[in-house]
């Protein structure tokens, strides 16, 4: 998980990842958000889905959200976007942060 330094997400824990446009289907955003944002390869090959989420953001707006399991990739995982981000941690699901993107 990284933690975000601004915007709508200032100080809170989320997982990496956003579609670029209409034309990115969301495996494809999962690979290159992983590369851009914590500097790891992953193969398609490599990427399973674990669940979608149907939720409401805290203003109200409908937002899906699809969440994958990456158990293989190429590269030390680390902060490549310190402007963005100011730290990285891992988090098993029964224990995650406190103060979360609100999925």
């Amino acid at each position: 998980m990284l933690r975000r330094l601004f915007l709508q997400h200032a100080s809170a824990w989320r997982t990496s990842g956003h579609l670029d446009g209409p034309h990115e289907d969301v495996v494809t955003a999962l690979i290159r958000e992983a590369r851009e944002e914590t500097g790891v390869v992953i193969d398609p090959a490599d990427v399973r889905a674990a669940v979608t989420v149907h939720h409401r953001s805290p203003g109200g707006a409908s937002r899906t959200g699809h969440f994958f399991e990456v158990r293989r990739w190429k590269g030390e995982p680390g902060i490549a976007e310190p402007n963005v981000c100011d730290a990285m941690d891992w988090a098993p699901l029964y224990a995650l942060p406190a103060h979360m993107v609100a999925y």
